[in-house]
């Protein structure tokens, strides 16, 4: 979904919020039994700030997508 395919699709996410996404689908892969307290509060930093760029770019998406049905 980071890549916009002309005429057909938008893409739904920019860089900066893959890198974002990535950090959280990293985290889930580097504990096993035991969480990693001073990992998870580093990841958990950065919830807000993710939530509200996924949903801007979420909102983008659909207006794009609105557009090209009009088009």
């Amino acid at each position: 979904m980071t890549l916009e395919i002309n005429g057909y699709r938008p893409r739904l996410i920019d860089d900066q919020l893959y890198q974002l996404l990535d950090d959280f689908r990293g985290f889930r892969h580097s504990y096993g039994f035991e969480l990693d307290w001073d990992k998870l509060r580093l990841v958990a930093k950065k919830l807000e700030k993710t939530a509200i760029v996924f949903h801007i770019q979420t909102e983008t998406f659909m207006e794009k997508l609105e557009v090209l049905e009009l088009g």
